[in-house]
């Protein structure tokens, strides 16, 4: 081909990273081949091609079959010294090219190639082109806000109406693998390689954009975790000052679970927190401490669990009722009829059996034989003698050893309601 360079020119490898035309490029020099191609192209005013490895081993000389065979032709603009055996050299990138061959200079201990120039083209028309620089535009600058990137690097950007310049500098300054540059460096078709970077950036911002709904989302837990364990912290101490043992604090963990598992209604269950929040503040020498426990263990203790009805057949109810008494002929009557409505009804609520006569008639007996008749629980309460209302209610929590009512406790010895 006629635009065969018969000259060489130094090869400068790089690793892990690209330089693109229509970019200015610092490119730290470190190796000694690359520091001597340097000195070479400075002392004898050449240019240099820089060429990515395709592996990025900082300590193996590379090799002609470990570089790629498309790189950029560029101008040493300035080199300033960095660390020691180290210096950056500013690079002014100008066009791309193809390696036709690659040459280790012996007397200079570098690295040399012979080139071809490597142009794209645009294989669509200048309508199709403008669109998607423009859609490309949007969507890049979208990628710029999201990676926090100065604005400032690309003041021009949404000036530029040059596809291969536009291409090349937001490649340039893109955080994708250097691979994926290359690759879309290489492609002959500007249009297409623009394209396949659109959708490229494309899926980074959607990336970038879940990267920080996580990260937030971690920082809000670890944000809430700090906060819980500063208030335990807090808590701690608060609970040593009053004198609240480890073993009060169990047994506020404990009503806590015991909240959780038992269906107790909602307005029921608020008043019952209140209380449990109530006895983690109290110390456990306090009296008022023993009163809230006692109240708490109650409730804990109380069938809130509504009960299924059990169906029963009146044959069965029948047989046991003339199994366990004798005549009593009409008042079984009446049973089997209360029963024959229960049993259509399917719930227990309206009328109520009343059972008079002297005792030892067998009205206690009946209600047993009714109960075991419907598999229910029976539960004997007397009320002979009870002359304070308080007795079938509750006492008042104010008064020492208040206990709850008859009724409460026979329901706690049923285990139902």
């Amino acid at each position: 081909m006629s635009n065969i360079q018969e000259n060489s020119y130094p090869i400068i490898p790089l690793i892990n990273t690209i330089v693109l035309p229509h970019t200015l490029s610092p490119i730290l020099i470190g190796r000694y081949f690359s520091k001597n191609a340097i000195d070479y192209a400075t002392e004898n005013k050449t240019k240099i091609i820089c060429v990515p490895q395709k592996n990025n081993d900082f300590d193996i000389t590379p090799s002609a079959k470990s570089l790629y065979r498309v790189g950029t032709l560029c101008t040493i603009n300035r080199i300033l010294p960095y660390q020691e055996d180290t210096f950056r050299v500013l690079l002014e990138a100008e066009a791309r090219v193809k390696i036709t061959r690659f040459s280790k200079k012996k007397k200079g201990n570098f690295f040399s190639a012979q080139y071809v120039y490597y142009p794209q083209l645009i294989s669509k028309s200048p309508v199709e082109t403008k669109a998607l620089m423009r859609s490309f535009k949007k969507l890049y600058l979208e990628y710029v806000e999201l990676l926090n990137i100065p604005k400032e690097t690309l003041k021009s950007f949404s000036e530029i109406n040059n596809l291969y310049k536009l291409l090349y500098i937001s490649m340039a300054s893109s955080s994708i693998d250097y691979r994926k540059k290359q690759e879309l460096y290489e492609m002959r078709d500007a249009y297409d390689a623009l394209m396949i970077f659109s959708k490229i950036i494309n899926e980074e911002i959607q990336i970038i954009k879940l990267e920080k709904k996580i990260d937030s989302e971690v920082k809000r837990r670890l944000n809430k975790m700090q906060r819980e364990y500063f208030l335990s912290e807090q808590i701690k101490t608060i609970n040593k000052e009053l004198g609240i043992t480890k073993e009060s604090k169990n047994e506020i963990i404990e009503f806590k679970e015991k909240l959780k598992k038992t269906p107790i209604p909602k307005e029921i269950a608020s008043k019952v927190e209140s209380e449990i929040n109530k006895l983690a503040r109290l110390n456990q020498m306090s009296p008022e401490y023993g009163v809230v426990y006692n109240y708490l263990t109650w409730i804990f203790d109380l069938p809130w669990k509504e009960p299924k009805f059990t169906d029963f057949n009146l044959d069965d109810a029948l047989a046991i009722l003339d199994n366990d008494h004798y005549g009593l002929k009409k008042v079984k009557e009446h049973i089997l009829e209360y029963l024959a409505i229960v049993k259509l009804a399917k719930k227990v609520k309206g009328q109520i059996l009343c059972f008079v006569g002297p005792p030892g008639v067998g009205k206690t007996s009946l209600g047993k034989s009714i109960a075991k008749a419907m598999n229910r629980k029976f539960v004997r309460l007397s009320l002979g003698g009870v002359r304070d209302e308080a007795e079938i209610r509750g006492h008042r929590r104010t008064y020492v050893g208040a206990m709850p009512g008859v009724i409460i406790q026979s329901m706690k010895r049923a285990k139902t309601k």
